[in-house]
């Protein structure tokens, strides 16, 4: 019988600005068979709530603690959505659900966090169709964060968020298609926190994390500001950089502005809505990022993340404003990459993974009639495909009308399929077992690289122009092949891993099934040039337990694991030990999820 628990998980962080949870992961566990169960299954999720650190706080051991084992978990889609598949042991009993938080919406926290949401004791019934006659149980859990325990996760994780609206004063129109800037008043320097481009109802989200306002002349030795907290004020701007409102810094220290909290909600307005010009075409984003004050991408920078130092892979969303003309004629639009100290060449149409950059609508008869525009799509009644040339340009759609069909960009230019510019034969580790270090060949550094967007007046070379240039992005798509999995328990071998992560027993080695007696050696290998958090446990008899990792050396993670329990005390059981990695990659909208070994022993 099969067990799955489904639903839909949002969170706001003020009255109308409601936040995309996309890419967190839903995890359900086995709830402790204590008293309380029965009452926190009763209780309200406001009531249940519980934030669990990033393992640099220690609170792994919490989480362990808190939670029998994970029965399974699942990634929130696009619309909240998950549905978590619970493990065959599982039979019906009461289930803790956490959220863990890697990535948000596209935005990663510099501190990836769990929080636990409630207990559950899931009303199940059957579903209909083929998956009923084979047993199949269903129960589910629907869950909105309000404001007030969402914004304290931000605040854990240290990914904050400005929600606002543009309006015209006095009037309460909203403005559409401008630029709203957030800065710090800071002691000695003002802080850029960001920018964001308002919306058809005039709102904006502008994240950013504590360390873009926690920064001074002298960081990192000093990392203090004379008035803790982001201090805010505003500038906003029109099409063309036209000047809408430029609050002074003095601002950012009157009441309500000072000291605010990872969530502000920010009511803004201008004198007039600007008038409707051309946009300047400025590639400036890569997925969720401003190259510009999210990532090292001057010259000579490292590429990668400045929030979390991650590197980037596979298929990469540049983005911007851009139009339909230029110079009042159809447009056009062609990216070029360059290595580090390299020539440009065009990004040609093999390299550009399907991209939707907007929608056209239609009126057939008293029907609106809505299409996808898609670079690289496959024409359809839903879908309208958008070929780019052979040297790389791409036409940009006509704005058009209701009758014709009137098409609205969406900023997303091209989906960079990274690996046609940085790929990587995949690395062979078959003969690495677990506890063994990886040659420093195998580790295979960042390739750099410059992404820059070229526009031009359609079918006319001499009008073509700069449209943005991120001058260093640190691309890193290496595999792993012949991974070592499961030690000597169930010995495999994975391909096409994104890391190495290898965990084994030595006294099963040789006698998978022999068992451990009196000495536990625990061996393990975590390899990968960006790696990040490493973690190990093991659970078995009823509890949990904690192991100390082997020195890090850059890249990896290899050698004995200790421990401070006694083996002498485990139960007569069947214990299970883990391996959890992570790697410091992201394609700028989500990053890869943790990467796992188990090996399995008999304690005799």
């Amino acid at each position: 019988m099969s067990f799955t628990i489904r639903g839909v998980l949002s969170a706001s962080s003020c009255e109308d600005c409601p936040i995309s949870l996309e890419g967190a992961a839903v995890r359900v566990y086995a709830a402790l068979p204590d008293p309380g169960v029965t009452f926190r299954a009763a209780a309200d999720p406001r009531h249940t709530f519980r934030i669990f650190r990033h393992a640099d706080d220690g609170d792994q051991a919490a989480l362990a603690a808190a939670h029998g084992p994970l029965l399974g978990e699942a990634v929130i889609g696009a619309d909240g959505s998950y549905a978590v598949e619970l493990a065959g042991s599982y039979q019906g009993e009461a289930v803790d659900i956490d959220l863990y938080c890697g990535t948000v919406g596209g935005h990663v926290p510099p501190h990836p966090g769990q929080v636990a949401l409630t207990t559950l004791q899931p009303a199940w019934r059957h579903v209909a169709g083929a998956a009923a006659a084979a047993g199949g149980e269903v129960a589910a859990f629907d869950y909105a964060l309000p404001p007030r325990l969402w914004c304290a996760t931000l605040g854990r994780l240290g990914l904050w968020v400005i929600c606002g609206r543009v309006t015209v004063c006095g009037t309460g129109q909203a403005v559409e298609g401008v630029t709203v800037f957030a800065f710090d008043r800071d002691w000695l320097q003002d802080d850029a926190l960001g920018s964001a481009v308002t919306g058809p109802a005039g709102q904006f989200q502008i994240w950013y994390t504590v360390a873009q306002f926690s920064q001074t002349p002298f960081s990192p030795l000093i990392n203090i500001e004379l008035v803790p907290g982001p201090d805010l004020y505003f500038r906003i701007e029109g099409p063309g950089g036209v000047l809408l409102l430029d609050e002074p810094p003095s601002t950012g220290r009157t009441p309500g502005r000072q000291n605010v909290g990872p969530c502000f909600c920010a009511d803004l307005c201008v004198p007039e809505a600007p008038p409707r010009t051309e946009p300047i075409p400025d590639f400036r984003y890569i997925g969720g990022y401003d190259y510009v004050v999210d990532i090292d991408s001057g010259p000579g920078g490292t590429g990668r993340t400045l929030g979390d130092n991650r590197a980037f892979f596979s298929g990469l969303r540049l983005s911007g404003p851009i139009g339909t003309t230029l110079g009042g004629q159809p447009l056009e639009y062609r990216f070029e990459v360059a290595p580090s100290g390299g020539s440009w060449a065009p990004v040609l149409p093999a390299q550009i993974l399907p991209t939707l950059i907007g929608t056209s609508e239609k009126l057939v008869g008293t029907s609106l009639e809505v299409s996808e525009v898609v670079v690289n799509g496959t024409a359809s009644p839903t879908q309208i495909a958008v070929t780019p040339a052979p040297d790389g340009w791409i036409p940009m759609p006509s704005e058009g009308d209701l009758s014709s069909g009137l098409f609205t960009p969406n900023l997303n230019m091209i989906v960079l399929d990274s690996t046609t510019i940085a790929a990587w034969t995949p690395v062979d580790v078959g003969a690495i077992m677990a506890g063994d270090s990886l040659p420093l060949a195998d580790l295979v550094s960042d390739q750099l690289f410059g992404i820059r967007l070229r526009v031009r007046q359609a079918g006319l070379p001499a009008t073509e122009t700069a449209g943005g240039e991120c001058q260093t992005l640190a691309i890193d798509n290496t595999l792993y092949n012949h991974v070592n999995k499961k030690g000597s328990w169930v010995p495999t071998q994975v391909d096409g891993q994104l890391d190495v992560t290898s965990v084994n027993v030595a006294e099963l080695i040789g006698s998978p099934c022999g068992g451990v007696t009196t000495s536990l050696t625990v061996l393990v290998t975590a390899a990968h040039p960006n790696l990040g958090q490493v973690g190990l446990s093991m659970v078995g008899g009823g509890s949990s337990y904690g192991f100390t990792l082997p020195p890090a050396t850059p890249g990896q993670v290899a050698g004995t694991a200790t421990y401070g329990f006694s083996l002498s005390t485990l139960k007569p059981c069947a214990y299970l030990v883990t391996l959890e990695t992570q790697v410091l990659l992201t394609t700028g909208d989500n990053v890869p999820d943790p990467l796992y070994d188990q090996v399995a022993f008999c304690k005799r």
